[in-house]
């Protein structure tokens, strides 16, 4: 019989999403937030991320911050095998939610709610721990493409 694990199922995950931003007139920036999310079932979670932005390019605007409720979705999980040796569970992504957005443009902060949509890669190391790779896109003015490497925290039940 087939046997399928559940490693997300009623399971909280919390995160340090280390990342960088890019824009087409934005300046690059080198990103420091978190996430936290809750799955209720194996396919389906929703939580929040966040972001600090710290400027590193040249530009006309730059992202100051960043936090947003999500949604996520899991439309493909399984096994991979790594260097014939080692097994792990992964997951494909979906990522969805309004953002409020606080920038700044020339010497003005702005602050404004913008749609983000995502994929992401998630490969567990353990029952306990997960590395993820997002890609978000942030759809303001300018439009905002944010790269993030996670670090994910699953609790024990």
């Amino acid at each position: 019989s087939l046997r399928r694990t559940r490693i997300r199922a009623e399971r909280v995950e919390l995160a340090v999403s280390p990342g960088a931003s890019f824009g087409a007139d934005d300046r690059a920036s080198l990103l420091a937030g978190g996430e936290a999310h809750y799955y209720p079932w194996e396919a389906f979670g929703a939580g929040a991320w966040g972001t600090w932005g710290y400027p590193v390019g040249n530009g006309d605007t730059r992202l100051r911050a960043a936090v947003s409720p999500e949604l996520v979705l899991v439309p493909v999980s399984g096994r991979a095998n790594a260097f014939d040796a080692i097994f792990f569970r992964f997951d494909l992504h979906v990522l969805a939610g309004p953002t409020l957005a606080f920038t700044r443009r020339g010497s003005d902060d702005e602050t404004a709610w913008m749609p983000m949509a995502g994929v992401g890669f998630r490969g567990f190391c353990s029952w306990s721990w997960s590395k993820t790779v997002d890609y978000r896109i942030l759809f303001g003015d300018p439009v905002r493409h944010l790269v993030t490497l996670t670090l994910g925290y699953w609790p024990v039940d």
